[in-house]
Formats: structure tokens, C-alpha cells, sequence
């Protein structure tokens, strides 16, 4: 430990209160290649639409933050304007803009800015005014007046709105011959006029038009001065401000002048150096008055330098508003403190006024960043003084009381020269008032530095690793980061009372930092110590050493999962939550429950490298990134953004470089000096205007169109798309000029929670689908302060022709018209089948079945009356083939006839059959039909034949060539099949040779033909035989089923084919 001397070196902060002061406004510059009509600006207002109107000497402008769109006297344009030239533009009672043109004072124009409506308006004797006219007026509430001079008269006219005008008053007022003179009208508040005449003087003249007061020279000043004006004379301007109050400047005369109307004299305002020259003045809504202070003589001179004069008579320096162009042809502002408007030659200006915001202190304007003071650590005394250390050579002292900075220079007394301060890091004041801080030696080993605020005495402790970050614990002891090199790291923990300082370690012997350098120390309020380090997370134990935990990013539980394995700073909250900041994001560890939640940029967080987090007091924290600054509300996990642009003298800022003063400042250091701001500043509790709809695109693609809609949009109630746009876009603007490219948006629909965001004012919408929607947008600045409230907009999308309900339910009528009418004819052609084959099935009964019957008796009869044996055996062979055909033509009349179509009919046939085939020869039948068949329901024809003939067949085969006594005969539904059996008990009958006995003969069903039957029956009539094997070959094929034959048991048949009832 050694004891030096301290040396301290004032330097006095100038009126700036800065050490070096950077340019704190950032402006937006507008011109040709931006879409600017012109370069010469003559006249800029804020409509009541909320867009910028910008007059040029080419054209009006509207100016939505991102686009221009132009309105001049070109021919080829629809909107066409009478002149280009614009001098000056205005806003009437109706919040049309009034256009006065350069040199034309015969006509104007009136522009809706809504619906783009233009008139024209003729100031002549046809419209009532007499007389040449001499300057045009529009007051604050919109009125226009026009003040004409005649031979020897001088009218005042009010415009009424339409196309005419009616006389205020008129004065006999005789000019002076060959003379060039100015003549200047304002009306004023309390309904009074004021016109300047260079020729005749300065009058004050009531509403009914008498002359209340004619100014003289004695009524601006003392006669006698050196510096009497010089009267009566040309005006440089003539304002009433919103108290009352007269301003005016003369040309070519230094000095402003304000009238006091207890005596109708001006008085000088010796607030303004009344040796310059004043050439313009311009007031804000809330009463500021901005003067500028020019060259003499021009109609646009040079600015020399801009003033902001408040209600409260406080002057303010505005000149780091301008630039290198220092001609200012005009000015608009709703408040001159936050963003001001400026017109001039070669464009106009943006400006974002941010000088009384955020102070800034040990800035460089040099863009060679070595040149930069990096600040890396700041502490107080709470005695009134904030300390600061650089990243090398100094420390320095603010006191608080007036903004002075000292420069604290610490003195080796053996050696006489400064002690080395490179790579210093991070200040902290103990519980005894010491300020400690860290620099790291050129030999390789670090320092830390005791300083005594009331002796000015500085104490030095050697440590043989570079210091990386320490902290105090609640004893008093230090807790030390090392780094001994780039790849590991190591804890030490000192002792301030002995100066003496050990290496800690776990409680099982190793070193808690073995491959990774520590980056920042913190003890929680559970006694913990956490640190974060450059590469491998973060680890947390307790000061015994045990109870050791790591957090990284690939740990397995999702609970010590963090986003990024460099932590850069690290925070306990007051309910316990432990804040990390890393180089991806802020993870949030709530330790009750072991959640970790991590805020990334994609949050609203201005960037994810974090590098200091300090609380308000209040529950919410302002965030330090590596680019800009947040501020962050934990109840809506919400961010406001600021940035250099805000007023800052960087984006990026450093940890251990933040601080909170006992009066509320905050002090955050950055790699260009220091920043010094009240939240309340930055935090402005103002509502922020909703979002604009400024143009709708359609693409139609039938027609392969685009439409554009850009005026009359606030009669949009409702958007409706039409079924052939297959694309629309909405563009929207959020009324914040200062840096409309940094503006977000975020839409979302009625009914939903979730909001998308957008960086651009461009939602686009392709082949969305047909509905009834809302859409609600919002806007924010680039600080992240949201719309008051949202824009909202119906959204019809029609559906096309053909998906229309009506047209659907017109399209079904037809389809069920024509399957009606398919079905109805279907219908009448089966009945007229049905009706065929009913009259077919009788006509053959009828004719043919009694032509064999006849036939049948006939031949009876003969064979009774002859003798012959021969011709009687003939006879008998032609009954009996008569009864056959008989028979079979009944089978063929009952299978036609479309009145035997129910199952019922189909069972009493098989009765029918049965008691004809099998009773006379004692074999008994059993008929069973399932319970799951309808016997009532109809069977389509040809399934009713085919059953029928297999039936019959299998029957006929059994009563010829079976044995049997007994037959079963079963149908039924088996799952999605209808199945035919039919079986005897009789014994096994003979196979074909070419079948073994007892061998299934197979599946009757396509190409099969080789199946077997009885040899029996093959015996006695083969062909006939094979026949009924085709025949039945051919109606299973036609039922689309399998037919089975067995004989290894008596004789069975089973057709399986699929269900049709």
C-alpha cells in the first residue's frame, strides 16, 4: 500500500454546461432527390390533416414522413394549380389552404387537402374590390383579409368564403407620386388592424375603420439617439403574438420593438442585442417566440445566429439549429423545443431539437474515436459531487451546484510523475464515503485506488492480475474479478482495514473461473456472489464456496438456460429478481420459481448487448445498450428507445458507467463522454397522435390494373375490395416528423390480442380472404411512444360472383333441378321397363302358355283316340314336352314379370319349386331366411332371375342325383355379403376323374370351368351335364360373386357374392 498526493485541475464549464459540448440536434434534410418540387422554400404549415404543406417556387407539397406529392401549373396534370410560384400558404376557417402566389394578386387558390378540390378565386372588381392590391392577410382564426390602395384610398376587404368580398373600411389617404412603397396589413386579436405603410407610417385602425392612433418617429424611442430608426419605413415583420403583444423590426435598423399599449409607444427589448439586425419571427403553440437575427438588407438575408424568447422572457441560443446554408426563408414549429421546420434556398431542414434534454459532458466532435473520453465508471459522495472515471488518465469530479468538472490527477511523490490510469473500471463509494476504483499497470499487474473526498488523498493496493470488475459486499469486504489471462479467470476477496487480499476458491478446492475471465461481480441480497464472465455464463455460490450454480446456454434444465454465455452487468431487484445483461439480450431470473425470461431486441429493447441496467425507484429501469438507451416497464415487459439522435453523445455505452444522483439525475458514460439526464425529459407525458391512412392501392387482375386512392380518404368509412383485387395495400403515416424512418407500426384485428409489427408504413394484403374485418393500426416514434389510440378501419372483402349465397343457392337449385329431373327420368324409364315386362310377362302367359297348354290337352286327346302304339307313344312325348316348356315358360313370365320383384315373391317361388321336386320324392325341405332381410323389399330383376336359376338348379341336381331325405336352404346377410346355401344329407356322391374324393371342387367364379359335379349326373346327360355348369358358371359371374361346390358330405352349394338390399 502506498500514499499519494492528489492534484486537481479546475476547468469551468462555460454557459453550455458542458466540458465540450456536442451539437445536440439532429436533422433531416429535404431537397430534389428526396422528392422536393423546388429547392427554394417559401412557405411550410401543418394542416389540420396533420400532414406538412410545403410551398415552393415549383408547386405545393404534401409531405406524409416518407413521400412528397406535388401539385403544380403543370398541363399534364389533373390537379393543376394557376401558378407554380408560391409565396405564401394558409389555413382558412374551413381548413382549406389558402395559396397566394409570388407576383399574382389578382386571383388565388383555395385547396382542399382532403379531396383535393381547387378554386379559384378572383380578387377584381367583379368580386366587390376595388383598387390595387397591395398584401393579402389571413388572421389566426382563418379569416382572409385583403388591403387594396387606390389613387387616394385605402380599402380593407374581408373574404367571405365564397367567391366575393365585402368592405371593412376605407381611408382618404393621398400617396406621394413616383414613389415605391410597402404596404402591410395585420388584423389583429381584439379586432383592431395595424398597416405599415412605408410611405405614410405605422397606423392603428379599429374595426369600423377610425384611426385609433398614427405612430410618429418619438413613439419608437428617443429623437435624439445615435440610433433613432429611421420612420416611416419598410417592415422587416409585424406580429401579434397569442398574449396581445406587437413585435416589429425595421428594416435596416438594429433592435426589435414591442408595443405597450398603456401609451401606444414601443419600447426596445433589450433582451435581444439591440445593435443586430432582425429580419423574421415565428411563434409556436405554446407562446415561444423564435427571432432571427440576419444581415441587414435582402428579402431572405443571412442568419447569423436564431433566439427562443418564452412567455416567461427567458432567451435561449437556438443557432445549433442551423446549418452551413444559413438562409432561412421560413419556419414552422408546434413547439420550437422539440422540433422546429426550417425552409430554406436549397430545401428544408427537420430539425430535432435536443440541446435542453440531455447534457453532455466530456464530448468530442472529432470523428477519430481515439480522441473520445471513454467514461467506465461513475459514483457519488451524495455530498453534492458525481466521480468519473476514463478509460485512461484521469479521474474527474463534477459538483453538482454549478456544473464545474475537475480533472483528478493522482502524483507518484518518489517519482514526481502521474500514476498510471489506463484501463480504468467501474466507481463505487463504501459505507465510510471512500470512492474505489480500478486501473490495470503497464507491467502486467492492476491497482486499486482509495480516494478520500474530504483529504484529497488517494491510497493505492497492488494485486499481480489485472482487475477485471469488483464489487463491496455488505461487510465491507471487496470481492475482486481477475483475469491472470484471456482464458481464465480468478476471484479474490480484500480486506480494506489490513490492505491484504487471498484468492478464493470453492469449498471443494477448485477455482470457480478455470476457463472463463469475469466481467462483473455481484453479491444479491441472500449473500450469494454471482458473476458473469466473458464466455462461460454465470456462476452464483455462496461466500463458503458451496452451493454453486451455473447458468449457460446450453444446460440442460431450461431454468439456468441463458441466452448468451458474456454477462457485462448484473442486478437484484427488490423482490428478489436477478437481472443479467448480455451480448443477446436481458435474461430475468425470478428466483422464487425458478423462471427465466429473456427481452431481446425483437422486444423492443434497443439493442441486445446490455450494458448496464439502473433502477428508477419506482419499479421500472433504464437500460444501457450497445446502442442507445431503454427505458423498460416490467408490468408490460414495454421499452421506450432513445438514442444519439435523441441528444445522447453516443449510442454506445459502457458498463459499470451508470449512476443515479440524490437529486434524480441519471449519468450514463458512453464511448464519447458523459450523459446527464432527468427521466421526466425523456419521458414526456404527452398523447401521441393516432396513425393516418394516406393511400390505398388496389391491383385488380382482371383487367391487369392498379388503382391508387389518395383523397378523399376520410370518407373511407368502410373499405371495400372488390372479389378481383387480388392485392391492396395501405399506407399509413404517423404525424412525427423529427425521424420518420425510425417510426414503427404494429396492426392487429378486432377481437384478437396478438399485434404484428411493421418498420414500414406499408401493410400489404394478398388475395385475402372473403369477410367482414376491422383493422386497427398504431403508431410510435422512434422512442417507442405509442398512439393515444388506434386508427380504425372496417374492412369489407366482397366474395366473388360465383361464391355469392344467392348464386351459390341458385346453383344448387339447378343441380337439384337436374338430378331431379335425371332421376324423374330414370323413374319413368324403369317404369315403363316395369310396365314392359309386365305386359310381356302377361302376353306370354296369355298366349304362348296357352298355346302350350292347348297343345298339352290336345294331344291327350288324340293319344285317347287312336290305337297305334307308336303314334300313341309320340303323342304322350308331345304333352310331356309341352308341360315342360310350360314349366320353363312359367320360370321365364315369373322372372320378367315385374310384380314378383319383392324378396317374398322370390321365397314362394322356391317353395313353389321345391314341393314340385322334391315332396314327391319324400325328401323334406327347409327354408330358412334371415331375420336381417326384408322380405318386403324389392330385388332388382336380374339378381332375382339369377339367384332363382342357381336355385333351381342346385334343387333340380339334388331331387335327380342325390340320395338324400332332407334339404337346407338358408339366406342371410354375412357382414357385407349375402350368402345363398344350399345342402342335403345324403352321402358323398362320385367326383369327376379328374377331381380326388372328398376335394372341394373349387370357386365357380371367372375362368374356372373345371369344377365338379356329379358323376352320376355327368353319366346320364353330359352335355347336358355341362351346360348347367356354364349356365351356372355364368350367373355367378353376372352376381359378381363365388359359387362353391361340395360333395365330400351329400352335395351343398354356397353362393357368396355382395349384399344388394
Amino acid at each position: 500500500m502506498a500514499k499519494y498526493l492528489l492534484a486537481t485541475a479546475l476547468f469551468l464549464i462555460a454557459a453550455l454546461n458542458c466540458f465540450a459540448q456536442l451539437s445536440t440536434s439532429i436533422a433531416e434534410n429535404y431537397s430534389l432527390q428526396e422528392g422536393l418540387s423546388d429547392r427554394s422554400v417559401s412557405s411550410i404549415i401543418k394542416g389540420k390533416d396533420s400532414l406538412m404543406w410545403i410551398g415552393t417556387s415549383n408547386g405545393l407539397n404534401k409531405f406524409d414522413g416518407y413521400n412528397f406529392t406535388v401539385f403544380n401549373s403543370d398541363p399534364d396534370d389533373s390537379l393543376r394549380l394557376l401558378n407554380s410560384n408560391i409565396q405564401e400558404i394558409s389555413q382558412d376557417v374551413n381548413d382549406n389552404l389558402i395559396i397566394i402566389y409570388e407576383n399574382t394578386t389578382w386571383m388565388f387558390n383555395i385547396f382542399n387537402p382532403q379531396t383535393y378540390e381547387l378554386r379559384k378565386v378572383e380578387v377584381s372588381l367583379s368580386t366587390g374590390v376595388h383598387g390595387l392590391v397591395r398584401d393579402f392577410e389571413v388572421d389566426e382564426a382563418g379569416e382572409m383579409f385583403v388591403l387594396t390602395e387606390g389613387a387616394d384610398t385605402t380599402r380593407v376587404y374581408r373574404f367571405d368564403g365564397r367567391d366575393g368580398f365585402e368592405l371593412v373600411f376605407s381611408l382618404h389617404q393621398p400617396h406621394p407620386g413616383n414613389q415605391t412603397y410597402q404596404m402591410v396589413l395585420r388584423h389583429l386579436s381584439g379586432g383592431d388592424f395595424l398597416i405599415n405603410d412605408s410611405a405614410l407610417g405605422l397606423q392603428l385602425i379599429n374595426a369600423g375603420g377610425k384611426v385609433e392612433k398614427y405612430f410618429q418617429q418619438r413613439d419608437f424611442g428617443d429623437t435624439t439617439r445615435v440610433d433613432r430608426i429611421t420612420y416611416p419605413n419598410r417592415i422587416n415583420f409585424l406580429h401579434e403574438d397569442q398574449f396581445g403583444q406587437i413585435w416589429v423590426a425595421w428594416d435596416k435598423v438594429p433592435g426589435i420593438f414591442r408595443l405597450k399599449y398603456g401609451n401606444y409607444r414601443f419600447e426596445r427589448k433589450t433582451e435581444f442585442d439591440q445593435t443586430r439586425y432582425y429580419s423574421a419571427i415565428y411563434e409556436d403553440d405554446p407562446g415561444n417566440l423564435l427571432v432571427l437575427q440576419s444581415q441587414p438588407g435582402g428579402i431572405h438575408p443571412e442568419t447569423l445566429n436564431v433566439f427562443a424568447f418564452t412567455p416567461n422572457a427567458q432567451i435561449f441560443d437556438f443557432s445549433h439549429v442551423l446549418d452551413d446554408n444559413r438562409i432561412v426563408t421560413c419556419i414552422f414549429s408546434e413547439d420550437f423545443f422539440k422540433t422546429i421546420f426550417l425552409g430554406t434556398d436549397d430545401g428544408f431542414r427537420v430539425v430535432r431539437n435536443n440541446r435542453f434534454r440531455i447534457k453532455t459532458y466530456l464530448t468530442q466532435d472529432s470523428e477519430i474515436a481515439s480522441e473520445n473520453v471513454i467514461i467506465k465508471g461513475i459514483t457519488g459522495d451524495d455530498n453534492g459531487y458525481v466521480y468519473l472515471a476514463a478509460e485512461s488518465d484521469h479521474w474527474y469530479k463534477l459538483d453538482l451546484s454549478n456544473d464545474l468538472l475537475d480533472t483528478l490527477t493522482f502524483w507518484n511523490t518518489r517519482t514526481g510523475k502521474p500514476l498510471e490510469l489506463n484501463g480504468g473500471i467501474n466507481l463505487l463509494k463504501d459505507a465510510d464515503g471512500f470512492i474505489w476504483g480500478a486501473a490495470h499497470e503497464s507491467r502486467g499487474g492492476s491497482r486499486l485506488y482509495k480516494y478520500d473526498p474530504e483529504q484529497c488523498t488517494v491510497e493505492a493496493f497492488d494485486f499481480p492480475y489485472p482487475i477485471t470488475s469488483f464489487t463491496i459486499a455488505d461487510n465491507g469486504q471487496f470481492w475482486l474479478g481477475c483475469s491472470p489471462s484471456e482464458s481464465d479467470g480468478i476471484i479474490l476477496t480484500f480486506d480494506p482495514n489490513t490492505g491484504t487480499h487471498e484468492e478464493f476458491y470453492l469449498a471443494d478446492g477448485s477455482n470457480p473461473l478455470p476457463t472463463s475471465a469475469p466481467q462483473f461481480i455481484f453479491q444479491s441480497s441472500s449473500g450469494s456472489i454471482w458473476v458473469g464472465t466473458t464466455n462461460d455464463g454465470v456462476y452464483t455460490f455462496d461466500t463458503q464456496g458451496e452451493h454453486f450454480t451455473h447458468y449457460f446456454t446450453d444446460a440442460e434444465n431450461t431454468r439456468y438456460r441463458i441466452s448468451h454465455n458474456s454477462c457485462l452487468v448484473i442486478y437484484e431487484d427488490e423482490i428478489g429478481k436477478i437481472y443479467l445483461g448480455t451480448q443477446n439480450g436481458l435474461n430475468i431470473i425470478d428466483t422464487r420459481n425458478q423462471h427465466l425470461k429473456v427481452l431481446r431486441r425483437r422486444d423492443g429493447l434497443s439493442n441486445n448487448t446490455v450494458t448496464g441496467i439502473l433502477p428508477d425507484g419506482s419499479g421500472h429501469f433504464w437500460i444501457s445498450t450497445n446502442n442507445g438507451i431503454s427505458f423498460y416497464d416490467p408490468g408490460d415487459d414495454s421499452f421506450k428507445t432513445f438514442f444519439q439522435a435523441d441528444g445522447f453523445s453516443a449510442n454506445a455505452f459502457n458498463p459499470f458507467a451508470f449512476y443515479q444522483d440524490e437529486n434524480g439525475r441519471f449519468y450514463f458514460g458512453s464511448v464519447n463522454g458523459l450523459n446527464v439526464f432527468m427521466p421526466k425529459d425523456l419521458l414526456l407525458d404527452e398523447p401521441k397522435p393516432t396513425v393516418l391512412l394516406t393511400k390505398i392501392e388496389r391491383y385488380r387482375s382482371t383487367d391487369d390494373s392498379l388503382m391508387i386512392m389518395e383523397s378523399n380518404l376520410h370518407k373511407v368509412h368502410q373499405l371495400v375490395i372488390e372479389p378481383y383485387d387480388t392485392y391492396f395495400a395501405l399506407h399509413f403515416t404517423f404525424p412525427e416528423f423529427s425521424r420518420p424512418k425510425k417510426n414503427q407500426y404494429r396492426m392487429k384485428w378486432e377481437g384478437s390480442d396478438k399485434w404484428t409489427l411493421y418498420n414500414d408504413p406499408i401493410i400489404p394484403f394478398h388475395k385475402f380472404p372473403a369477410g367482414s374485418y376491422t383493422l386497427l393500426v398504431e403508431g410510435a416514434d422512434a422512442n417507442g411512444n405509442w398512439s393515444a389510440k388506434p386508427f380504425v378501419l372496417p374492412i369489407k372483402v366482397k366474395k366473388p360472383f360465383y361464391k355469392q349465397t344467392w348464386v351459390q343457392i341458385l346453383l344448387l337449385l339447378a343441380i337439384f333441378s337436374i338430378i331431379y329431373g335425371i332421376f324423374q327420368s330414370r323413374m319413368r324409364q324403369r317404369l315403363k321397363m316395369e310396365q314392359l315386362r309386365t305386359k310381356l310377362a302377361s302376353d306370354l302367359h296369355d298366349e304362348v302358355s296357352g298355346l302350350l297348354s292347348g297343345i298339352a290337352m290336345q294331344s291327350d286327346l288324340v293319344q285317347f283316340m287312336v290305337t297305334d302304339s307308336k303314334v300313341q307313344n309320340r303323342l304322350k312325348t308331345i304333352g310331356e314336352v309341352s308341360r315342360k316348356a310350360m314349366s320353363k315358360m312359367s320360370d321365364v313370365i315369373w322372372s320378367i314379370d315385374s310384380r314378383k320383384d319383392r324378396l317374398e315373391d322370390l321365397v314362394g317361388r322356391m317353395h313353389e319349386h321345391a314341393d314340385e321336386m322334391l315332396l314327391p320324392l319324400n325328401i323334406r325341405y327347409d327354408i330358412q331366411i334371415s331375420h336381417k332381410l326384408d322380405r318386403a323389399q324389392k330385388i332388382p330383376a336380374n339378381i332375382r332371375q339369377d339367384l332363382y336359376f342357381i336355385y333351381k338348379e342346385a334343387v333340380n341336381n339334388i331331387a335327380k342325383h342325390s340320395n338324400a331325405n332332407r334339404v337346407f336352404i338358408n339366406m342371410r346377410q354375412q357382414g357385407n355379403f349375402f350368402e345363398l346355401r344350399i345342402k342335403d344329407n345324403g352321402s358323398p356322391v362320385e367326383q369327376l376323374a379328374t377331381v380326388s374324393s372328398g376335394e372341394v371342387a373349387g370357386q365357380i367364379s371367372g375362368a374356372e370351368a373345371n369344377q365338379a359335379i356329379p358323376t352320376a349326373a355327368l353319366q346320364q346327360n353330359k352335355k347336358k351335364s355341362g351346360q348347367g355348369l356354364s349356365n351356372l358358371r355364368m350367373r355367378a359371374e353376372r352376381l359378381k360373386g363365388t359359387l362353391e361346390i361340395k360333395t365330400d358330405n351329400g352335395y351343398s352349394i354356397l353362393l357368396r357374392m355382395k349384399k344388394f338390399m
